[in-house]
């Protein structure tokens, strides 16, 4: 009996930068045999000639990165590569799609047409654009729901916000726990004080932080107010935002005019989250939405007492490090909660790896179970 063959599989996103989807999917591909499996990207940036952050990795792996022209600045031009590009590729009989906003309608069409096995897999719960692009993406939701074969979401509320809760609560739609490398989140306080010193953290008081791009359903504009109601009443702590987005220089400008710029530190886009994780104290998550909130999960592997808003799904609770408070709270009650579980976890940090596992958010099995599916689902 032959060897067989390698699956190409095609990964729809929109660009390969450092946010929650894509670290998901690298994540997966860094653990799958690639001998028999191999991922490739059909992207669509904002930028032809731009290379993203993980774009160099994936060629390093042997992945292809195609970068199709804007469908909202010349969508015929995106309809013509898209019809080039399933009759020139026909080795893609499984395409993933990760990308559902108006592009969608076009390329999961001729991905039908032409015969592959589609799967669509909802992110998010909500879209912080503007109300009108809220509405168009409604719209276009509810039009591409005809075409695919397998709907995985990473919480039932992204079921239902992107496909409905018709489909949601089918046996063709999956809810697809988010995974993390866990070995990566192992900490106990000799190492969380190392971490500190890793990252020049030469401060006595408590170090708060988050993670996650600078878009406004993250929430960063609150999360300021919060921490400025901390240094009242901690005037030692310092804060972490890590990630990078368009209202960085906006956000800057509220910790200069709230006087507290001296205490808030910037990271941008980095590399290692985990080494930022082990540095902090508490972890803060004051999203409007999530599709389930990756970034809380990591932090409560990392041992972390983490805080997130009530708009954050259930599923994110995964250990006895997680708490809700409402968005409804003012920025007082999150300061007074932040403190409170900042002095409770003084002196004995300890990673929460076992919980996290047993919640069933380990990377390696999920890559598993996702090669398995895509093997059972290719033609070749």
């Amino acid at each position: 009996m032959g060897r067989r063959k390698m699956q190409r599989v095609l990964q729809v996103v929109n660009i390969m930068d450092r946010g929650g989807v894509e670290t998901l999917l690298m994540n997966i591909y860094r653990k799958v045999n690639r001998e028999s499996i191999q991922f490739d990207f059909l992207t669509h940036p904002y930028d032809q000639d731009y290379s993203y952050e993980y774009e160099s990795e994936i060629l390093s792996m042997g992945g292809q990165i195609y970068k199709a022209p804007s469908f909202s600045q010349n969508p015929h031009d995106y309809q013509t590569y898209i019809e080039d590009f399933f009759r020139n590729h026909p080795e893609y009989t499984v395409i993933h799609a990760h990308n559902l906003d108006s592009a969608s309608l076009v390329y999961m069409r001729e991905a039908k047409k032409s015969g592959r096995y589609l799967i669509a897999h909802s992110h998010n719960t909500n879209d912080h654009g503007g109300r009108l692009k809220r509405q168009m993406l409604q719209i276009c939701h509810h039009i591409v729901r005809r075409y695919p074969d397998h709907f995985y979401a990473c919480s039932k509320q992204a079921a239902e916000f992107a496909f409905g809760k018709k489909i949601a609560s089918s046996r063709n739609c999956e809810i697809f726990y988010n995974g993390i490398d866990l070995a990566r989140y192992c900490v106990n306080e000799i190492e969380h004080n190392t971490a500190r010193k890793k990252l020049s953290l030469d401060v006595d008081g408590p170090v708060f932080g988050t993670v996650g791009r600078l878009l406004s359903q993250k929430n960063h504009t609150f999360l300021l107010d919060v921490f400025a109601a901390i240094l009242r009443r901690e005037p030692s702590s310092i804060l972490i935002i890590v990630g990078k987005g368009d209202l960085r220089t906006a956000l800057e400008r509220k910790a200069k005019d709230l006087g507290i710029s001296q205490h808030v530190h910037f990271a941008g886009s980095v590399p290692n989250v985990p080494d930022y994780l082990k540095a902090f104290d508490v972890f803060l998550f004051p999203s409007l939405y999530e599709g389930l909130g990756m970034a809380a999960v990591e932090a409560q592997a990392c041992g972390l007492p983490t805080l997130m808003s009530d708009e954050v799904p259930s599923l994110a609770a995964c250990t006895d490090l997680a708490e809700f408070i409402s968005l409804s709270a003012d920025a007082e009650k999150w300061a007074d909660e932040s403190l409170r579980a900042y002095r409770e976890s003084i002196g004995h940090r300890s990673d929460r790896i076992e919980q996290v596992r047993d919640a069933g958010f380990d990377i390696n099995e999920i890559a598993k179970k996702l090669c398995f599916f895509y093997n059972n689902h290719n033609s070749n």
